[in-house]
């Protein structure tokens, strides 16, 4: 079985070794960096300005992984509770305490609790 790798683990330095190694012009490691960064894209499909051939070469090598929020939990008292799930197996609970929270001049100010489990 071919375990594909994740796109978003290349540097934009990688990702345009990878075009150049495969008879692409550098520039679309610039492209693909922007759409996954700038743009923030969960498909290659989405990628518009790659041909159709370029896209099946990227989905034949890689995966797009993104994190993915599982649970959103509010309370009267602004209680925000975030579970966060990584492609890497683990997730990520994130607490922030409306309660705490105060706004000094412009900057908001808040509590932020993370727990970390697999």
């Amino acid at each position: 079985m071919i375990v594909k790798k994740d796109i978003r683990s290349l540097s934009l330095r990688e990702l345009c070794s990878f075009f150049e190694t495969n008879n692409y012009p550098a520039f679309r490691g610039n492209q693909v960096y922007n759409w996954l960064w700038n743009k923030s894209c969960f498909s290659f499909d989405e990628m518009t300005n790659l041909s159709l051939d370029l896209r099946e070469v990227l989905k034949k090598d890689f995966v797009i992984n993104h994190i993915k929020i599982d649970e959103i939990q509010k309370s009267r008292r602004v209680v925000l509770l975030k579970t966060i799930v990584f492609s890497l197996g683990f997730s990520v609970i994130f607490i922030s305490l409306g309660i705490a929270a105060s706004f000094i001049g412009n900057v908001l100010i808040s509590v932020l609790f993370a727990i970390i489990s697999k």
